[in-house]
């Protein structure tokens, strides 16, 4: 899934590009060199951030890696779009490409997996804007500015972003739905597969579990997620047999078959199915040394 999203998402910034360095080719003669320099830093600055965030989201904990790799695809779209106009501007895009792909990481780093979308579809939207901004600031030295007429360019791009985020809204939700809809298909189990799933998503970060109060009903399928996104394994796991495991489960360091367990790698994620079968308060936990007297624990109330 990881490498599906990264794919699709540098593929569109790439298409985009290349719209963006044919559209500065026809339109070259109608520019100066202030304009130029514009366009080639808001292109380069945008296309940094949406990189930025993307990487710093997909390999949170390490900061270094996708830094590097979203300064190089912002340089690389400002130096594209400024070779376009002159050596100013592919200057002006180099930096600009530099500091929007630092600064995307960092944000990245930061923020929670179900924020990022937000945060890419706005920056690729305003890398995307680059074609509306580029016809607007496009004039002939000597044209004479038209009030009335002029004011339909912004009033264009506005109508445009705002049709823009209703559509990918939409198709993010929709997206969602279905991945969901996948997730909760289980084909060695498909007595189940017409009861609905309660999603459950534990995200680990510094030590700590983003869920301690977990409410369930028994006799219901759950499916649970752990997210981790520190650099040191973590796990879940819970001693009790009052539960039915739906489906195989990704079993780590000798955990034994008896419990309730789930396992992670450092900046990965797995999940489980299963539903308790008794209800009642059971306490889970970390199992690596020293996480749970560090905090990692938390109780499933089972009503």
């Amino acid at each position: 899934m990881k490498n599906m999203v990264e794919t699709v998402l540098i593929g569109m910034l790439a298409a985009l590009t290349l719209v963006i360095l044919i559209l500065a080719k026809l339109r070259k003669s109608k520019f100066g060199p202030m304009q130029g320099m514009v366009v080639s830093m808001y292109f380069g600055m945008n296309i940094g951030l949406t990189a930025g965030v993307l990487y710093g989201i997909l390999y949170q904990g390490e900061l270094f890696f996708s830094t590097m790799i979203a300064m190089t695809i912002g340089v690389m779209a400002g130096t594209l779009c400024g070779l376009c106009f002159g050596m100013l501007s592919m200057l002006e895009g180099i930096m600009a490409g530099l500091m929007g792909g630092m600064m995307g990481a960092m944000l990245g780093e930061m923020i929670q997996p179900n924020e990022a979308n937000s945060f890419i579809q706005l920056f690729f939207l305003l890398s995307v804007s680059t074609i509306f901004i580029m016809i607007i600031v496009t004039s002939r030295k000597d044209a004479q500015v038209q009030q009335k007429k002029w004011i339909l360019k912004p009033l264009t791009l506005f109508v445009c972003s705002v049709v823009y985020l209703v559509v990918a809204n939409s198709l993010v939700m929709k997206s969602d739905s279905l991945v969901q809809l996948t997730q909760n298909q289980d084909p060695q189990n498909l007595v189940d597969s017409d009861r609905f799933d309660q999603q459950i998503m534990v995200v680990t970060k510094e030590m700590r579990y983003s869920l301690r109060d977990i409410q369930v009903e028994k006799n219901t399928p759950v499916a649970l997620t752990l997210n981790n996104l520190d650099a040191i394994e973590h796990d879940i796991e819970v001693r009790t047999d009052a539960y039915m495991q739906l489906g195989k489960a990704h079993q780590h360091h000798g955990a034994s078959n008896k419990w309730l367990h789930l396992h992670t790698a450092p900046n990965a994620q797995e999940s489980l199915r299963f539903e308790f079968k008794e209800s009642g308060i059971y306490e889970f936990y970390c199992t690596i040394p020293g996480h749970k007297e560090q905090g990692m624990k938390g109780q499933f109330i089972v009503s």
